[in-house]
This record gives C-alpha cells, structure tokens and sequence, in this order.
C-alpha cells in the first residue's frame, strides 16, 4: 500500500520541478527579450540622430556644390551677370505682386524639399526672416505633398514670413492653410491670431477686426486673445467714429 501512494508523489516532485525549470525559462527569455528591446530603442535613437547628422551633411554638401558651379558658371562667363540671369529665373512663387530679391535660387540650386527645410529653420534660428521665409516659401509652395510639410512647418513659415515684415501675405496663406486643413492642431487659434496681426499690417483693418471679434466672443481666457486684446480699445475707438 506504501509503495502504491509513492508513486503520484514522485511525480508531482516530477512535475513542479519541471513546471519551476519551466517558469525560469520563461523568465529568463523576457529577460533576454527587454533587453534586446532596449538595445533596440538606444540603437533607434542613435540611428535617428545619425540620420539627422547626414542629412545636415548631405545639405552642406550640396549647398557647397552648387555654390562651386555658380562659381563654375561664374569664371566660364567672365563678361555675364551671372546674379542677374538667376534673379530672372526665380521662381515664379518668388516673384509675387512684389518684386524681391531671390536668395533661395531654387531654379539654379534644386533644392530637395529636407534641404529647404533645414536651411529655412537654421536660417531662422539666426533670425534671418527674410532668407528663411524665403526657404519656408518654396517648400510649402513647391513641395506641398511632402511629408516635411505639417501644421508645425506651416505655422514655422507663417511666423517666419510676418516677421520679415514684407510677406504678410505669406503669413496670411500658410495661416489660413492650418485654419482650414488642421482644424485640431496645437497651432490652430495661434494661427488665427497670426493671420489677424499680419491683415493689420496689411492694411486690412476690417479682417483683422473681424478675427477680434471672434476672439472676443469665443477665445476670451486664451493667451492670443491676451495679445490680441492689446488693439482692442484703439480699434474700438476707430469704427465708432
């Protein structure tokens, strides 16, 4: 009867050593598997930021190739303005209503749309608004459908051509492009004011009034109705006369 009632105790010895070896296994394996997914999220980083390093090298690289073939171009037309043959290439977006000098140049330079992008933004940085308006404005323009071409870049170039002081209309139209195509982004009552401010100085006092109002009746506890409200009283002033 003893030797009978052994037997199913041995094997659930049997068992739970199996099931423990078993659970340790387990264990282990996730272990190998965490760490192989934070190799795997360092590594990503790290590929991120390489990308972004040869992009910016590929952009100088680039920017340094087709200065030596203007350079080129230059020193085989000793006799030509080889400036102004570029001027009068510009893009057509450049040209406007309002003839301005052309520094981007994209005729002459091709410019891929991540070059633009990184040239408006650095550009940018350094508080050149003209340049970088300019940049931003080929890109949106140019390259619309490109991935590099988001409310967040938009919103970039709309600030970028309100503070060159001359592209208020530039302002105006990647504003309204977030206003109507981002209806949900972070940017949207920014742009709305942006797009006011920049019909003020554009002359159009009544659209900018009209974007008060709006602000007024609906934004009132909003940062942008804060800055917007600074005009409030003189524009009161005005259209009561």
């Amino acid at each position: 009867m003893g030797r009978v009632m052994t037997f199913p105790l041995v094997l659930l010895l049997m068992m739970s050593f199996a099931s423990c070896n078993f659970i340790d296994k387990v264990a282990l394996q996730a272990e190998k598997i965490n760490n192989f997914e934070r190799v795997s999220l360092k590594l990503a980083k790290k590929n991120r930021l390489l990308q972004a390093k040869i992009n910016q090298l590929q952009f100088e690289l680039e920017k340094s190739r087709a200065r030596s073939e203007y350079l080129a171009l230059k020193i085989k037309n000793p006799g030509r303005d080889v400036k102004a043959v570029a001027k009068q290439r510009a893009p057509a977006s450049i040209a406007g209503k309002v003839q301005v000098d052309d520094l981007v140049k994209q005729e002459t330079y091709q410019w891929s749309a991540s070059q633009l992008k990184a040239a408006a933004i650095q550009e940018y940085q350094q508080k050149n608004f003209e340049k970088s308006a300019q940049f931003f404005h080929i890109l949106v323009n140019k390259f619309s459908e490109s991935e590099e071409v988001n409310d967040q870049l938009l919103f970039q170039a709309g600030i970028a051509a309100y503070h060159s002081g001359k592209h208020y209309d530039w302002s105006i139209a990647t504003m309204s492009k977030i206003v109507n195509s981002y209806p949900e982004s972070n940017y949207y009552l920014s742009a709305k004011m942006w797009s006011g401010l920049a019909h003020m100085h554009s002359g159009d006092q009544e659209r900018f009034w009209i974007v008060v109002e709006e602000f007024r009746k609906k934004y009132r506890n909003t940062v942008e109705w804060k800055l917007m409200s600074k005009h409030y009283d003189r524009l009161v002033e005005k259209y009561q006369r």
